[in-house]
């Protein structure tokens, strides 16, 4: 009949609870996100569930979209918390192209970069780094557009030039001596119509008379 009295006192982990830190995708269409899930509270060690399979503190190689981490702590406490990875609007480039004059080098390519994230960079297979190479001779081009977080953009463009001017003169020769009744006409070809004529006499037609 002998008696003997204790007393034990049960501590709570206290709530469990979570935050979460993304890495948002670089460039649009990337799998370069990450989310990492810190917990607080309850009692350590802590085990991780992601919605992707992911079984650590960092979920990584993550596409853009909504991704859940359940934190579990070892009183079986747990916590979900849900993320967003974004990303960038596409990086985007158009080229126009301006055709070389004559047979000179003096076409010229414009490339206007639009989505991903500004500013971006311009290299081009000449050399140039600006978004209008000049001084271009006729030929293909490529440009490379790089944004501020590097994603890139290829674009190729081809310059033309017309062929070289020639001409040829066909003479008709005076009738009798002493006359005015010769003519000579110019027959261009190549280059880029319409033409112009200047004749040594002063003509500006292609026919210049009365010679």
């Amino acid at each position: 009949g002998c008696n003997a009295n204790g007393s034990v006192t049960v501590n709570s982990g206290g709530s469990i609870s979570a935050t979460i830190s993304p890495t948002h995708v670089a460039c649009n269409g990337q799998s370069t996100g990450s989310a990492t899930v810190t917990p607080s509270g309850g009692t350590a060690p802590y085990t991780y569930s992601w919605s992707n399979g992911a079984t650590t503190a960092t979920a990584s190689g993550l596409v853009a979209g909504t991704y859940t981490a359940t934190v579990t702590d070892a009183g079986l406490c747990s916590t979900s918390q849900t993320v967003t990875i974004t990303q960038p609007i596409a990086l985007a480039a158009t080229v126009s192209a301006a055709p070389a004059s004559c047979t000179a080098s003096s076409g010229s390519a414009t490339v206007v970069a639009t989505g991903g994230t500004a500013p971006y960079t311009y290299t081009w297979s000449n050399g140039a780094t600006t978004a209008t190479a000049a001084s271009l001779a006729s030929g293909n081009y490529t440009v490379t557009v790089t944004d501020a977080r590097g994603c890139t953009v290829n674009r190729s463009v081809t310059i033309t030039q017309p062929s070289a001017l020639t001409g040829t003169i066909t003479p008709t020769h005076v009738a009798c001596n002493g006359q005015s009744t010769g003519s000579a006409l110019a027959t261009p070809s190549g280059g880029t119509a319409p033409y112009s004529y200047v004749w040594s006499n002063g003509a500006t037609t292609a026919t210049a008379s009365g010679l």
